[in-house]
């Protein structure tokens, strides 16, 4: 039986497997034709083709969802966590204390202008137990705040540990900065010896001006507030500045206090200079 493969309207049908042409308008069969039947080979060549494109898009694009998912799983998204987020952990981050203290370093114009207070960073610890980020939560001069992130920064961690894998989290770490007796008295033989001596004012003086603002007092403010006085050779106050996180009502307040001081400059071999001194007072006030 003959296969047709193409029909010219009102004429030829082609027969594919003969290549004989039919003639709808004869009875009889007419004598291949070589254009014929290359044009018959030609569409078929052509549907197959067709065909095999086709099926290799789909192929294609099952290989291509394949490979993607397998790099997905293979490079899964881990994103920081935020330092205030609860992170579900079996084990915390451990700080090594003794590679803590081999990097804490007080610096030598914090003690000698007498300056302490406790530095809050809080830092995030890696997979690897690195440190990654850091942020200073609780300031209290840029002396004390950056050796305080260098000795953080440098010490040694071990990652928390959640369900048998490392994973990140943050801690905090306070760094106290604190002067003994033995370090104050080193300080006063600095102090001498370099003919240096820091800002002075009347502490009694202070204490007796210093007033707990009504509004504080109803919201039942609480704060060690620190501000660093800078002054001319003549102990005059050029500038008042921030040093800890507190409340404004009570930053003002001890601010409006300073400002009714006298203070004697520092003296720097055996001359007047221009230098600054840190004063702290704790709210409410001691009676």
């Amino acid at each position: 039986m003959l296969r047709p493969a193409a029909y010219i309207p009102g004429y030829l049908i082609v027969s594919k497997q003969h290549g004989t042409i039919f003639n709808h308008s004869q009875s009889h069969i007419m004598k291949p034709n070589v254009n014929v039947q290359r044009a018959a080979a030609a569409i078929d060549r052509s549907a197959r083709t067709g065909l095999y494109g086709f099926l290799f898009i789909i192929l294609a694009a099952v290989f291509a969802t394949s490979l993607l998912a397998q790099t997905k799983k293979n490079t899964q998204y881990d994103p920081d966590p935020d330092p205030d987020d609860f992170v579900m952990m079996d084990k915390g981050a451990a700080l090594d204390k003794v590679s803590l203290q081999k990097n804490f370093i007080y610096p030598d114009e914090a003690k000698k202008g007498g300056i302490t207070g406790t530095v809050l960073v809080h830092v995030m610890i890696d997979k690897n137990g690195k440190v990654t980020r850091w942020i200073v939560r609780e300031a209290v001069h840029p002396l004390l705040d950056s050796a305080a992130v260098n000795a953080v920064r440098n010490a040694s961690y071990t990652a928390a540990v959640y369900e048998g894998r490392a994973i990140k989290t943050w801690m905090s770490i306070p760094i106290t900065f604190r002067l003994g007796k033995k370090a104050q008295q080193q300080q006063q033989d600095d102090e001498d010896s370099d003919g240096y001596t820091k800002p002075k004012y009347d502490k009694q003086a202070l204490k007796d001006e210093v007033r707990y603002p009504d509004e504080a007092r109803n919201a039942n403010m609480q704060c060690d507030v620190k501000v660093e006085v800078w002054l001319t050779k003549t102990g005059e106050i050029t500038e008042l500045r921030d040093m800890s996180p507190c409340p404004k009502i009570l930053l003002d307040e001890l601010k409006r206090a300073i400002r009714t001081l006298k203070f004697t400059p520092a003296i720097r071999d055996g001359k007047p200079a221009e230098d600054h001194i840190l004063i702290s007072v704790t709210f409410p006030p001691k009676p």
